[in-house]
């Protein structure tokens, strides 16, 4: 059976980490058969005729973000950076009422240096210091996070894809 996520995050806009991304999205898509809804390729279709331009209220780019959290199970979105755009994905898809896993590969957050692998869920993430958050209080309202680097390591595409799909399918079980 095949389920359906969302890709959020800002990394798309940088050539590096949306190589990184495409990996790891062609790998859920292969070898664990997630459908992925990426913003940054055509995987979601929207009417470009009724956008005007790729940015803005009316942009290709903010239709297809809005249309993949409403066709997705569950919102993926990486918090490493302090996003506003990533965080109007997540607070789109609270409400439409998504689960989201929020995930963070750098070993530096909030100027701290962090040498885990965390993972956390609504149940215990009052237990996390808030020096941990990659982002504001409004990552409180994810479903689950992870966070799974060390200082001077590596995390491939291959990585990525394997913790994302065991994460990301512990939200989508029944």
């Amino acid at each position: 059976m095949s389920h359906s996520l969302y890709w959020a995050g800002d990394r798309g806009f940088r050539s590096c980490t949306r190589w990184h991304d495409e990996e790891t999205i062609r790998i859920l898509t292969r070898r664990y058969h997630w459908q992925v809804n990426y913003p940054f390729d055509s995987s979601i279709e929207v009417d470009e005729s009724r956008c005007s331009g790729f940015f803005g209220k009316r942009g290709v780019l903010r239709e297809r973000c809005l249309a993949g959290i409403r066709n997705s199970e569950i919102v993926v979105a990486y918090l490493g950076t302090f996003d506003t755009g990533t965080a109007q994905e997540i607070e789109y898809a609270l409400m439409e009422k998504k689960p989201i896993l929020g995930w963070n590969d750098s070993a530096i957050v909030v100027g701290e240096h962090a040498g885990r692998e965390l993972t956390a869920s609504q149940k215990d993430l009052e237990k996390l210091h808030v020096s941990i958050m990659p982002m504001n209080g409004m990552t409180t309202v994810i479903d689950r996070y992870v966070e799974f680097s060390r200082l001077g390591g590596k995390t491939g595409p291959e990585d990525l894809a394997a913790v994302i799909h065991r994460e990301a399918s512990q939200l989508t079980s029944p």
